[in-house]
């Protein structure tokens, strides 16, 4: 008994003993470790204390099921830490019969890092998928505005900007000439009123803009030009990206987008 308590606490995996009154009768040093409680604590509770998505009804179904059959399929949900946070697990469990009382030997197992890959796989798919539409409505497009607008709907389905625009620095970069301006707020983005024309000197967001030459993601804050300001306030913005242009070397502008409320 010493030698099996040792391995099953030398497991990387968190391992419960569940009895038939949803109690934990036993729990594994990595049990512990996983949600911040002592071992005291834990066998004073029960699987739906620990669980984020299943509640004490959702747990007893388990149970029962799992009593009558002598498996349960493996399943996943969020196991809840004692500050709050969750995390992903997968869980897989047996029946094991002791002195006439049934045990759901239950383990549990962090799948943080697959669902990590996982969603990151969805996500190079998802740009890989749009990218592909994207060069498909190029090679039809025939003008500026039919660019743009292909541009546009790929950013709001793939990272939710709903407003893209491009504009030109002057050669001297103290001003940006705005080109193009597509979604529901262009009319107010090109208007006399608007930020057809941006001042860049003073203006610590277009400064920086200028300045780089890497994608930057935006968020109002330091000076900025009146205009500018009273735009964003208008338009309930508060975080913007923008993706230089460039020719060969020459940091020639930028295309931006907005997420507006």
């Amino acid at each position: 008994m010493i030698i099996l308590n040792r391995a099953i606490n030398q497991s990387s995996d968190a391992v419960f003993l569940i009895n038939e009154q949803l109690t934990f009768a036993y729990v594994n040093d990595a049990a512990c470790r996983s949600l911040g409680y002592t071992r005291e604590e834990l066998l004073t509770m029960g699987p739906s204390d620990i669980d984020a998505v299943i509640t004490y009804g959702g747990a007893k179904d388990i149970m029962d099921k799992q009593f009558s059959n002598d498996s349960y399929p493996i399943f996943e949900t969020r196991h809840k830490m004692r500050d709050g946070r969750t995390f992903p697990v997968e869980i897989g469990s047996s029946v094991v019969e002791y002195d006439g009382a049934k045990f759901s030997l239950t383990t549990v197992r962090d799948i943080s890092e697959r669902k990590r890959a996982e969603d990151a796989l969805l996500e190079r798919e998802k740009h890989s998928q749009s990218l592909l539409r994207l060069s498909r409505k190029l090679e039809q497009a025939q003008t500026y505005t039919e660019v743009m607008n292909s541009a546009r709907d790929e950013a709001q389905a793939v990272i939710g900007y709903q407003n893209l625009w491009a504009y030109l620095f002057t050669p001297d970069k103290k001003q940006a000439k705005v080109l193009l301006a597509k979604g529901p707020v262009s009319e107010n983005v090109m208007s006399e009123d608007g930020v057809a024309t941006l001042t860049v000197q003073g203006d610590r967001m277009m400064e920086e803009i200028v300045e780089t030459r890497r994608s930057l993601l935006l968020k109002m804050r330091g000076p900025m030009s009146e205009l500018i300001r009273r735009s964003w306030k208008k338009m309930g913005n508060r975080t913007l990206v923008n993706i230089p242009i460039m020719l060969f070397d020459r940091h020639m502008g930028s295309v931006g987008g907005y997420i507006w409320g």
